[in-house]
């Protein structure tokens, strides 16, 4: 009967500091990330304002390859112009993109998450979309319009295209990232 007792008394003893102890992981993991809670939310931004910045470059050269393949009369080149092509296109796409996305980030993407922290996810990727066709129609707008007439282009229509695809494909990058790296940690530790 006293052996029963102690061994009674050894698994509640037991179970009482597991519990204790998995309390304290659990408190202590959440109250160190909601400490960081703001700084922590604006690193994930800029990781994906950065992300989108190199990622959707990326994508949008291998599309822009595709298209020069499937659709030039030119001669083909062979692979090691091809990656010329490729890596001129992301160097100089990201350093567009990177601008993009920062501007992006502050005007649509942040306001759009802490709208939505609450909200049902369907305008998400919409609004990403739709605010990175504002921002580089606008701007290739405003840089048409300062070219002297003597300049200007026929062929508006295809850079017109250009854009629009590379705003897509940017808008759908950071609508991803945010989603992934600012929308999720926010809903789970719902941060203000």
């Amino acid at each position: 009967m006293i052996a029963a007792n102690v061994k009674s008394e050894r698994i509640i003893n037991l179970s009482a500091i597991e519990a204790a102890n998995r309390a304290l992981r659990e408190y202590g993991a959440l109250s160190q990330i909601k400490n960081l809670g703001r700084g922590a939310l604006i690193g994930h931004a800029l990781m994906a304002m950065l992300l989108t910045g190199i990622v959707a470059p990326l994508l949008f050269a291998i599309v822009a390859l595709i298209v020069f393949l499937l659709e030039s009369d030119l001669p083909r080149p062979g692979v090691s112009g091809g990656l010329s092509f490729l890596g001129v296109m992301w160097f100089f796409g990201s350093l567009v993109a990177t601008a993009c996305a920062a501007l992006l980030g502050l005007f649509v993407e942040w306001p759009k998450v802490k709208w939505l922290k609450s909200r049902r996810i369907w305008p998400h990727l919409f609004m990403s979309i739709a605010g990175a066709e504002i921002l580089l129609v606008s701007a290739m707008t405003i840089f048409t319009a300062l070219q002297p007439p003597s300049e200007l282009s026929n062929e508006i229509g295809e850079g017109l295209l250009f854009v629009v695809i590379a705003a897509a494909i940017g808008g759908t990058c950071s609508a991803m990232f945010w989603w992934k790296f600012v929308m999720t940690p926010m809903r789970q530790l719902k941060v203000a």
